[in-house]
């Protein structure tokens, strides 16, 4: 059974892409996506601050903190 997260963000920088306030959603510990937060979603943690992602062919790697930083 694969695990579901959701965390929002202050901002995301992906490429030339910026997003902000931000959700992260996370497949099994990996950014699987990321949207606008446009109002309180329920079961998601608020975790502030700047991530940086770069694109991979399974999702998204976080390219300045850990995966596991933002999980716990």
């Amino acid at each position: 059974m694969s695990k579901s997260i959701r965390v929002a963000v202050n901002k995301v920088v992906a490429g030339d892409e910026t997003v902000s306030p931000c959700v992260l959603e996370f497949k099994d510990g990996r950014v699987v996506d990321y949207y606008h937060l446009t109002g309180e979603l329920p079961f998601t943690a608020w975790k502030g601050g700047t991530v940086v992602l770069s694109k991979t062919c399974e999702g998204w790697n976080i390219d300045n903190i850990s995966a596991e930083d933002l999980l716990h």
